[in-house]
């Protein structure tokens, strides 16, 4: 019983595996049958006006078809003047050729297509057209099954109102996508973007570019190592050495005002008209360039750890706005500045031939990060600060004020003033709870007191020594100061209270700090210390807003990563909560 269960299931066995080993082998004729790569692809001539065919040994059978040739291999169509047909297998094709594949159509002088491959190799006036965009170069290999042409000695791409140049690539119909691997620009109504090389998905309408890259816009200029643009929104990522150039709105013909923000990521949005740059664990540098028709340039900078700029337009006046955020230090000849946050805001007439003079206003928000508590002449607390031509304020608020009836400087709780006195070495003093300072030709020349006023004196005699000092208080105290800055006169007729004093003999002069008491010179921000590194070297090389080209180089480095998402819309900057009262505001 045991012995023919085995021989019965041996034979079985082995029957089943003759039987397998048949069907694989069937299935497997079966699959290569039906494999698109095993099936012999053939040309079909549907029409000529002329035909002569002849064959050898070397070439097969080969067919001259001239006049009207229509031809089809599977779902492909063929038109042009004249065709030579190798084994109904490859064509030479010449005149007027028309190669339609599905949504594509191709159109040249000269075409060598194949029907295995599905390749078709075009030069001369090539045109590919796809849904939505048409390729326009000299010569195209073109491949129907993919729908994926390669371009060379110059490519032109018209897509959804872009135009896409570059001397080599690719372009795929079906997913509208180009890879350009050239010098590259893409132009539509907003601007132009050029760079080294990158890629442009056209139903995302997104471009990613790499080297050298240049946004060229109607009143900005985008600087970057590498760039992701969504043409839709026209918004920006840009990484690696970012520059924004920005014209002022309101600058007349002869004259140019320029915002330059440098740094290493920027958020862009250009209908929005804002940006925002970010520096890593570095500054961002501002550089405001205003040049007047004699062609000076007055330069102002700013350090801070972020800035942001936008614009906008209410009626018939245009407005400015820049804010800069973590440790802000300002440079303008003969003034800096060092806060927080720094808020500046610019209004103007949208009109350029009006002859209103913009506004501007500069809040200063928060204190900096300033000497040690213990330091000589420090307060013991981090306040913002303005320094003008030697002298110094500090309060809790400041903010500065041009363009309007006078130049103003405002300071807001526990103000402090102090000037270093060039003869005697001395600080003279003046503290209260507000202070409102008249500007001339950037030198503080009047300044009022009020809220506590004080003041403390130093008096020199005819040969320069320590004559007295005087220490005053008042409700309220107004200062004149002379065309080097010195304190010289008091202005009584703005006094609202008597005045009460102390005089001090020269040898009896105590060492006063009045209240607020801050006095930091070693503090203040310069040229210098603003502006260093790349950024320096690109104001240098860009003095003006109509720039040479940039040179493209032959290799760029790759593009930081962008996330698949364009930036979603800046949120609107919340105006600085400083409060101005109808006084301050003459």
């Amino acid at each position: 019983m045991m012995h023919w269960t085995m021989e019965t299931g041996g034979l079985w066995r082995n029957r089943w595996a003759s039987g397998a080993r048949g069907l694989a082998v069937l299935l497997a004729l079966l699959v290569s049958a039906l494999a698109p790569e095993a099936q012999t692809r053939t040309i079909e001539v549907l029409s000529a006006d002329q035909s002569v065919s002849e064959s050898d040994s070397t070439t097969g059978r080969v067919e001259r078809l001239t006049g009207s040739v229509e031809l089809r291999s599977d779902t492909t169509t063929i038109r042009a003047d004249r065709a030579t047909l190798y084994d109904r297998r490859r064509v030479l094709l010449s005149g007027r050729v028309r190669i339609v594949a599905g949504d594509d159509t191709l159109t040249a002088r000269d075409v060598e297509y194949d029907a295995q491959t599905k390749l078709a190799v075009a030069k001369g006036d090539v045109r590919i057209g796809a849904d939505g965009g048409v390729l326009f170069a000299p010569e195209v290999t073109y491949n129907s099954r993919d729908k994926r042409a390669a371009f060379s000695g110059g490519g032109r791409i018209l897509q959804d109102g872009a135009e896409i140049t570059s001397p080599s690539g690719t372009y795929e119909t079906e997913r509208r996508f180009a890879t350009l691997t050239g010098p590259l620009a893409i132009t539509d109504s907003s601007g132009v973007l050029t760079a080294a090389r990158g890629t442009y998905a056209a139903r995302a309408q997104r471009a990613d570019v790499v080297g050298t890259v240049r946004l060229v816009r109607e009143r900005d200029r985008l600087d970057a190592d590498s760039l992701v643009y969504f043409r839709r929104t026209e918004r920006a990522r840009a990484f690696g050495q970012v520059v924004l150039d920005r014209l002022g709105g309101e600058a007349p013909e002869d004259s140019l005002r320029r915002f330059v923000l440098f740094g290493s990521a920027l958020i862009y949005d250009g209908q929005a008209e804002t940006a925002e740059m970010t520096a890593g664990d570095g500054l961002v540098l501002l550089a405001s360039l205003e040049q007047d028709a004699e062609g000076r340039v007055d330069t102002t900078l700013v350090r801070a750890s972020g800035v942001r700029a936008a614009r906008e337009t209410e009626g018939e006046t245009r407005t400015e706005r820049l804010v800069a955020r973590g440790g802000a230090r300002l440079w303008r000849e003969g003034l800096g500045a060092a806060a927080d946050s720094a808020v500046f805001v610019r209004t103007a007439p949208v009109d350029t031939l009006d002859a209103t003079p913009p506004r501007d206003r500069l809040d200063l928000i928060g204190g900096y990060a300033g000497p040690a508590p213990e330091a000589a002449g420090a307060s013991g607390d981090e306040r913002p600060t303005v320094w003008l031509r030697g002298s110094q304020l500090t309060a809790d608020s400041l903010w500065i004020v041009s363009g309007a009836l006078r130049d103003s400087v405002f300071a807001r709780t526990r103000a402090f003033a102090g000037k270093l006195d060039s003869t005697l070495g001395r600080v003279q003093q003046l503290a209260g709870g507000r202070m409102l300072g008249i500007v001339l030709d950037d030198q503080l020349r009047r300044l009022h007191v009020s809220t506590a006023a004080e003041a403390m004196v130093y008096q020199a005699t005819s040969d320069g020594l320590l004559d007295s000092a005087i220490r005053l208080g008042s409700d309220s105290l107004v200062f004149r100061f002379d065309a080097g800055g010195e304190i010289r006169r008091l202005d009584g007729k703005r006094v609202t209270a008597g005045i009460e004093g102390t005089l001090y003999p020269g040898a009896l002069v105590p060492a006063v700090q009045l209240p607020g008491f801050t006095f930091t010179p070693e503090e203040q921000p310069t040229r210098e210390a603003l502006l260093t590194g790349w950024e320096a070297a690109w104001l240098l090389s860009h003095p003006d807003w109509n720039a040479p080209p940039e040179t493209l180089p032959a290799d760029a480095p790759p593009a930081e990563d962008s996330g698949e998402t364009e930036p979603a819309p800046l949120a609107p900057e919340a105006s600085a909560e400083v409060e101005t009262s109808a006084e301050d505001a003459e």
